[in-house]
């Protein structure tokens, strides 16, 4: 009988533990089984504490079942799942969810440090740099590996359009946004004069 997993209520300390002598069976702890009483219930382990199995208790939403490992504990985790019950991401993943956890994938040139946020996965930008994986140059910067400098003078007037189209947009936006509240607003003359100069 293996000593651990069986009861040895009123045993001497190396007093051996005897099992039934028709059916051979050892008399197991609780959340013990198996002939020799060496094997814990599924979603059991820690048969070597001397007191009967503990629960596995692996995270439902982390974890790929509810077994685990029989010496350790250590449950089996979803991709980028990590900790003994699988219930937190493991480093540089984030969004804890039934898929599991996502890398966070930060880009090495335009990050601060490779860990995103635990629930977004935005990425902790340097200057001048964006994107939820820091991986692209704010508008008129380029070069990211040189930490995105200044665009030649030139390329202000290129922003200085692009700015007014995104405000003409804005306020189409809001006009479109609004007609149906008020139909009266604008009429059709407006309204063709504002698309034409978008």
């Amino acid at each position: 009988c293996h000593r651990a997993g069986s009861d040895t209520y009123g045993l001497q300390e190396n007093e051996l533990v005897s099992c039934d002598p028709i059916s051979g069976q050892c008399p197991c702890r609780s959340n013990v089984i198996g002939k020799m009483c060496d094997t814990c219930l599924d979603g059991y382990w820690n048969i070597d504490s001397g007191n009967g199995c503990e629960r596995c208790e692996c995270n439902i939403e982390g974890s790929e079942g509810r077994s685990c490992d029989i010496g350790t504990g250590q449950c089996e985790c979803k991709p980028g799942v990590s900790g003994r019950r699988c219930d937190q991401c493991q480093v540089n993943h984030y969004g804890f969810s039934w898929e599991g956890c996502k890398a966070c994938n930060c880009d090495p040139d335009g990050s601060l440090i490779q860990q995103c946020d635990d629930f977004s996965g935005q990425c902790l930008c340097k200057d001048n740099i964006e994107g939820r994986m820091c991986d692209r140059c704010m508008e008129n910067k380029y070069n990211i590996t040189a930490g995105c400098i200044d665009c030649p003078p030139c390329y202000d007037l290129v922003q200085d359009k692009a700015n007014e189209q995104r405000a003409k947009l804005e306020e189409l936006r809001n006009l479109i946004e609004h007609i149906g509240d008020n139909p009266q607003a604008i009429n059709d003359t407006d309204f063709r004069k504002k698309m034409a100069d978008v």
